[in-house]
């Protein structure tokens, strides 16, 4: 169909929509050459299952969209496309990337307009992903979180190990095994994570900030991925997750098990090593570094107690022939002294006891006297008292007319020791008396 250069058609010359829309696709099969290269961001991607691939594609300015596009990436041509991506890139395309498609325009009057994908430039892609990666090592670096985690002391024996892996991987396999070869006691506890894949940022993440509160309970933290497939590490290349390792208060280690440029994850941690295999040797090797520098400090130590005992026993042999011949000359002049000494105390021995004699036999003549002195003294005062006794005893004072009256076995010395309805005793020189009390008056 032929139309006109004119700025408006007639009402009589109105086109149908299915005319208008094979006009536009003549028009632009005409004026857009058949293969094209194309920047645009990945809004969204889905595959159908006969495997054809449909792209959201995007050009945003900020927050503002600029153009929207769909983008298709047929069956027969997504394997080679999407392997050799991967392939170059170590990550699968998902939403948030940046490509460089080599496309053929497609119009069709019922679907619109698309983008049939023929390849893509995987040299830019992992330009974008870098200049991404150098801007959020620019801020963390900025705000000094770089250098954080690496600033902490790595405990001299890390045994007690929290370690975020996922749980059925190769790599954790191969990590415990190594730590239990090694016969050291490392006491581990497995935090499973997603490690690839849209949710694995967030469920890492999430694992810090919980171990966050069990810090107490672990010397360093190891981030494992080993085995499988080398595509999809972009989680490890997340600001959010180098921000969480990063002002994590206890070493991190990572083992994520990939040869390309290193992540951000790896740039923050405190220890990067590339394989889980390889942090299972380090941790190894800080312990037995340890054990053998204990070892040679207790072989040190043995050899120089052995070398100090023969030293001293040296010496206290010199000491003990010193003290043999010392105590051989004292007890010899000693001897002498002694018996000397004992002929000398005989003498004054006898001399003692001869004045003692004399001065003990005063002493108990004088003795004897003042004894039988004090005797008669005490009797005469013994008489005395007792002549005071019988006056006093309860049989005389009866005797003269006094009674004594008892209430309950005790003594009655008051009105207030018996009360009315009780029954009272009362002694007389001449027997006993019991009567009722009736009435009782007194002074309170």
């Amino acid at each position: 169909m032929v139309f006109e250069n004119q700025f408006l058609w007639p009402k009589e010359r109105a086109l149908s929509l299915a005319e208008l829309m094979n006009f536009v696709r003549d028009s632009l099969e005409a004026q857009i050459p058949s293969r094209f290269w194309v920047i645009a961001e990945v809004a969204d991607l889905r595959f159908d299952q006969t495997g054809n691939g449909y792209l959201e594609l995007v050009e945003k300015e900020g927050d503002y969209l600029r153009a929207k596009a769909k983008g298709t990436i047929w069956s027969s041509r997504s394997p080679e496309v999407l392997a050799s991506f991967e392939e170059f890139t170590g990550q699968r395309i998902k939403a948030g990337m940046k490509l460089l498609l080599e496309g053929r325009l497609r119009f069709h009057p019922v679907y619109g307009l698309s983008i049939d994908i023929l390849a893509i430039d995987p040299h830019y892609s992992l330009g974008e992903m870098a200049r991404k990666r150098w801007e959020i090592l620019c801020r963390l670096q900025e705000e000094g979180l770089l250098e954080r985690n690496r600033a902490l002391p790595l405990p001299l024996v890390p045994q007690r190990i929290a370690v975020v892996a996922s749980l059925h991987s190769a790599g954790l396999d191969d990590f415990l095994t190594h730590l239990r070869e090694s016969l050291y006691a490392f006491s581990v506890t497995v935090f499973p994570t997603l490690v690839q894949g849209e949710e694995a940022e967030r469920w890492i993440v999430a694992i810090f900030h919980a171990l966050f509160h069990l810090q107490d309970a672990f010397d360093v933290v190891v981030l494992l991925r080993g085995g499988g497939s080398k595509v999809d590490l972009s989680c490890f290349d997340s600001e959010a997750l180098g921000r969480a390792i990063a002002t994590f208060p206890l070493p991190v280690l990572t083992g994520i098990g990939h040869t390309r440029d290193e992540t951000i994850v790896d740039a923050v941690a405190h220890t990067a090593l590339k394989t889980p295999t390889a942090v299972a040797d380090f941790l190894v090797g800080r312990v037995r570094f340890f054990d053998e520098a204990i070892r040679e400090e207790m072989a040190n130590l043995e050899r120089l107690v052995r070398e100090l005992l023969e030293e001293e026993k040296e010496e206290l042999w010199l000491w003990i022939s010193r003290f043999r011949r010392e105590a051989t000359l004292s007890v010899r002049n000693h001897k002498e002294k002694v018996l000397r000494f004992g002929q000398e105390l005989v003498f004054t021995a006898r001399g003692l006891l001869a004045r003692e004699e004399s001065a003990h036999a005063v002493m108990v003549q004088k003795l004897k006297e003042r004894v039988q002195q004090k005797l008669r003294e005490e009797q005469n005062a013994i008489e005395k008292e007792k002549k005071t006794v019988e006056l006093l005893h309860p049989y005389n004072i009866l005797r003269r007319g006094y009674t004594i009256t008892l209430c309950k076995g005790r003594v009655m010395k008051s009105v207030h020791d018996g009360w009315p309805g009780e029954e009272i005793a009362t002694q007389f020189v001449d027997g006993m008396m019991w009567s009722e009390v009736k009435r009782v008056h007194g002074e309170p």
